[in-house]
């Protein structure tokens, strides 16, 4: 690493060390969902319905994890389960309009985190 190019990491690192800041910050605000919860709500608000077998293949995660997270979700009135529009057997999960709410108003809450963090 040349001598000239030491500010710059250490610029860069300060940066780093700020976002990271207004991150943890954030995160420690009162937020609606847990981290789980949130991942699930994004990716069923870009792609609803999706089974079972689709969130997990998605998040790369075992089945029974995404049935209980599912299930929990299901518990809080986040998500419902609804057939499957093209016909198929598989029952398919949807973010509820009170899910979507919370996921909106966390989503918010962080990007104003991070904005500030940026300015």
């Amino acid at each position: 690493m040349s001598v000239d190019r030491e500010p710059e990491l250490v610029n860069i690192e300060y940066e780093l060390t700020l976002l990271s800041r207004y991150h943890a910050l954030a995160q420690r605000a009162e937020l609606h969902l847990d981290r789980s919860a949130y991942l699930l709500l994004g990716r069923l608000e870009l792609q609803q319905p999706m089974s079972l077998k689709e969130l997990s293949c998605a998040f790369s995660l075992d089945i029974s994890t995404i049935n209980r997270q599912i299930g929990a979700l299901r518990r809080q009135g986040l998500v419902e389960r609804v057939e499957d529009p093209d016909g198929g057997l598989a029952r398919k999960v949807r973010p509820t309009v009170q899910g979507l709410s919370k996921l909106r108003a966390d989503r918010e809450h962080s990007t104003a985190a991070r904005r500030k963090g940026l300015a």
